[in-house]
């Protein structure tokens, strides 16, 4: 079960942060959100219980197509954190403020941007993007 925190900020308190940190703050937010919203339609789908064959192949096509837009989400995000945290002065001001499971989670992302090449091929060629005429036929 996920614990979901309430933290209320005006909107004029939002808008009194420097663009980057509101910036970073609106887009990082909206980036678990599409990461949590997948999370859900793949725990759906992956319930589905069917007795009819057409149905069990169906369903399971689908739900190959949710893994590889989660999977292509999860690349962005990756490139999110990257562009707006990890690379900025937002980060160097802000990781030496991170609790321990804060500090930990930076850097298993760190260590994923490090080996995001498959994510990056499902991304480019299957997620957000419709293969070629000869790889459609191939496969």
């Amino acid at each position: 079960m996920i614990q979901v925190d309430r933290i209320p900020i005006p909107k004029d308190s939002l808008l009194k942060l420097p663009k980057g940190e509101r910036v970073c703050l609106l887009q990082l937010g909206h980036m678990a959100n599409q990461v949590l919203m997948f999370e859900k339609l793949l725990i759906f789908a992956t319930t589905l219980d069917s007795k009819n064959e057409v149905e069990q192949y169906t369903t399971g096509v689908q739900t190959q197509m949710l893994v590889r837009l989660a999977i292509s989400a999860v690349f962005e995000s990756l490139r999110v954190v990257e562009r707006l945290f990890v690379a900025s002065k937002i980060g160097d001001d802000y990781k030496d403020k991170l609790d321990k499971k804060g500090s930990d989670s930076l850097a298993y992302l760190k260590k994923l941007m490090g080996k995001s090449a498959l994510l990056a091929a499902i991304r480019n060629n299957y997620g957000f993007h419709y293969p070629k005429a000869d790889e459609t036929e191939a496969a």
